[in-house]
């Protein structure tokens, strides 16, 4: 496990104005199961807060976006790849691509690098203007090509999947899931999808989830089907009755705005999209919000474990809880030959 990044200084307040904004740290650890222990690895270049790290086709690590250490604090547009094989980080030259934070990236199987046009809700600024600068990047060549943007540009903080590559084609499908505006002001049920077997790529709109999601997470899960949990509603949710029973209202401040408090909506009704169905289906209650800094994740049984959240960066969520899909309930476990 590599993990490079992270923060070196948290942002400061200056007339209610996030200045300084948060600072990068230019480290690089990587931890070795079989010992269960860590190891400081090459620095890279540039200090990053809030990067994203990606294994390429060839097992290099490509890793982009984040804020600097020092002033200006810029978006950082260059690119960096980390080798094994050398051990050491090195510059991309020629690729530069100014992304937001924490950009949603997936490996494609021609072993391009697709951002897919949603991001963190840290200083969006110019990119909640200019939309999301989706495209896919070419490790061998550093070359992006553009990709058309979403039809609804209101992505902040939504999640996007790659789908399982099926035989015998192995078609790249990404949804992209939810979201919604600065600082979760208002959050979306919109999905779309973008299909890589079609000559022009390009959004397409799917079926909407029940909930609008602004902080959503995905998981997929063994029969294919795509599992939608967490989020908020946004300051200016609407609740229609068949839903006030899954909805927990609660006070938080997004994730540290340092205003009055406000009334969000976390959304305790887990989605469960079926691909081949193109349908989604509604799942039991969690009993934990999760917003801000929640994740989830398949364990090797079949179960989904959910944990995380950080409402104001204040609030630790510590409880864990553990999900049940519905294949879990269809007999004897299949065997795989």
């Amino acid at each position: 496990l590599l993990v490079a990044g992270g923060t070196y200084k948290y942002d400061g307040s200056v007339v209610n104005a996030k200045i300084p904004p948060f600072s990068g740290l230019e480290h690089t650890y990587i931890f070795d199961p079989t010992t269960l222990s860590w190891h400081r690895a090459h620095n890279m270049k540039y200090s990053r807060w809030y990067p994203t790290c990606i294994m390429g086709s060839d097992g290099r690590i490509i890793t982009m976006a984040g804020l600097s250490k020092q002033f200006p604090w810029v978006f950082l547009s260059e690119i960096e790849v980390f080798s094994f094989e050398k051990k050491e980080w090195s510059i991309m030259k020629g690729s530069n691509w100014r992304l937001p934070l924490y950009p949603r990236l997936h490996l494609l199987p021609n072993g391009d690098i697709f951002y897919a046009g949603s991001f963190n809700t840290h200083y969006v600024y110019p990119f909640i203007v200019t939309a999301f600068p989706s495209a896919t990047f070419n490790i061998n060549t550093g070359k992006w090509k553009k990709i058309g943007n979403p039809h609804n540009k209101k992505r902040e903080e939504g999640t996007t999947v790659l789908l399982p590559l099926l035989p015998p084609q192995y078609n790249a499908k990404v949804l992209l899931i939810g979201g919604g505006t600065f600082q979760g002001e208002n959050a979306i049920n919109d999905v779309e999808i973008i299909d890589f077997s079609l000559v022009k790529p390009e959004y397409q709109h799917k079926g909407n989830m029940r909930h609008p999601r602004y902080y959503n997470y995905a998981v997929i899960l063994p029969d294919q089907s795509i599992l939608i949990l967490g989020g908020k509603m946004g300051k200016k949710g609407h609740i229609a009755d068949h839903n006030k029973n899954i909805l927990r209202r609660r006070h938080d401040h997004g994730h540290g705005d340092g205003g009055l408090p406000h009334i969000d909506e976390a959304v305790l009704e887990p989605e469960l999209y079926k691909p081949d169905e193109d349908k989604w289906y509604y799942m039991a209650d969690m009993k934990v919000d999760r917003l801000y800094h929640s994740n989830a994740i398949l364990l090797p049984d079949g179960r989904v474990m959910t944990a995380g959240s950080n409402p104001e960066r204040r609030m630790n969520e510590l409880r864990i809880e553990l999900f049940h899909p519905p294949y879990l309930f269809k007999g004897e476990r299949p065997k795989i030959n």
